[in-house]
């Protein structure tokens, strides 16, 4: 089951660097649940993330559906991107900056 059509965002624009630990620990906080540690580990889209809190919350996706616009404000809250647009197969990391780019950027700001 699809929980919403339309735009999707490719990636959510979270770094890699903690703030994905900052995002799920604030959809944790938020739900009242704890994932399991073996489950973040394979967290990769957004629909990891909601998959593992049905399993928290020991719902179905249908008894699930009426939280999903408050589980995606609060999972790209980090990046401000629109939650709006968030669908399962959203990323969670941004792409990688292409070398091209970077050694531009560090030419130009001479890093």
């Amino acid at each position: 089951m699809t929980l919403l059509s339309g735009a999707m965002l490719e990636s959510i624009g979270l770094g890699g660097d903690g703030d994905e630990v900052d995002a799920v620990e604030r959809v944790e906080a938020v739900f009242g649940i704890a994932f399991d540690h073996e489950d973040c580990q394979r967290f990769v889209t957004v629909g990891n993330v909601w998959d593992a809190l049905r399993k928290e919350l020991r719902v179905t996706e249908e008894e699930a559906a009426p939280l999903w616009p408050r589980f995606t404000e609060e999972l790209s809250w980090e990046t401000g991107v629109d939650p709006t647009q968030v669908r399962p197969a959203t990323s969670l990391l941004a792409p990688a900056m292409p070398d091209v780019m970077k050694d531009g950027i560090r030419r130009l700001f001479g890093r």
